[in-house]
């Protein structure tokens, strides 16, 4: 696995903290995805073989598992666990569009059960779950009660993976984040992330609030891949992110162009994107 150098220093501050400015409440999450879902399931990126298995390591292989997923969206991880043999997989969705769409996205048959819920409203038994994991949706969650609720649900020894795809890092080589900060001035960022990159590369703060929760035998992995893609396909893309879908159509569209603007003005068409895919794969442990 490539681990990333030169991150930031950490310094145990919650990832949320660090906003500069105000930070979006973590309910519009909740529903800001599913108005186009087929264009965010286009422009974002699966998740690299190499951490699911990492997963699969730790679990022992996930072929006849039961495992929950929290927040699948368009079902970008939801795919990849089914194909690799899981028995039961109940996601935790509480868009309804996405709730809805997600069977068609993932396929699964019997396999899947989608639960259209907040996953702080959903019923989860307790010690039944081989697994559980959460892509690029749990920082929508009050972490440490729904940390308390994972910890509940999954077997004594059982694995908790929790990961991001992070695709704007200004500060990790990537020239086009550093050079579109100015254009994001003055925006509200969803909790972990910062104009400056993103809360999920804090080691510190999520070792240590894993390790509160009663987790143990927490992996951080990092792995970078750098890319290249077109003007219209970096627009696509942060046209995904939930701190421009949340803007009025006109500012929106305004953003956008710029976006597109830059990235054939001062890149030529030819647009470098370092996206970095930080995870945590933990055990739980006897309370």
């Amino acid at each position: 696995m490539a681990i990333a150098g030169g991150l930031p220093a950490n310094d145990g501050i919650a990832p949320e903290a660090k906003t500069t400015g105000s930070t979006m409440a973590r309910h519009e999450g909740r529903a800001l995805f599913g108005n186009d879902a087929r264009g965010y399931d286009a422009a974002r990126l699966g998740y690299p073989a190499e951490l699911y298995d990492a997963v699969e390591g730790r679990t022992g292989g996930l072929v006849g598992q039961t495992v929950f997923e929290v927040g699948p969206g368009t079902g970008l991880v939801t795919r990849e666990l089914l194909r690799r043999g899981v028995d039961r997989l109940v996601a935790i969705e509480p868009d309804v569009t996405l709730a809805r769409e997600l069977p068609s996205f993932a396929g699964g048959g019997d396999a899947l059960v989608v639960v259209n819920a907040a996953f702080e409203d959903a019923a989860l038994d307790a010690s039944s779950f081989h697994a559980g994991c959460a892509a690029a949706s749990f920082h929508w969650l009050d972490i440490a009660p729904s940390l308390a609720k994972v910890h509940a649900a999954l077997v004594p020894g059982g694995t908790w993976a929790m990961w991001w795809n992070s695709y704007r890092n200004p500060h990790q080589g990537d020239a086009f984040a550093f050079a579109a900060m100015p254009l994001l001035a003055g925006i509200q960022f969803p909790p972990m992330q910062t104009i400056d990159g993103h809360g999920s590369l804090d080691d510190v703060f999520w070792r240590t609030t894993l390790a509160r929760a009663g987790f143990g035998r927490i992996d951080h992995v990092v792995i970078r891949q750098e890319r290249t893609v077109s003007a219209t396909a970096i627009r696509a893309l942060y046209a995904t992110y939930s701190f421009i879908r949340r803007l009025e159509d006109d500012a929106r569209a305004r953003l956008l162009d710029a976006i597109e603007t830059l990235a054939e003005r001062e890149f030529g068409g030819n647009v470098p994107n370092v996206v970095l895919t930080s995870s945590y794969i933990s055990s739980a442990e006897p309370l």
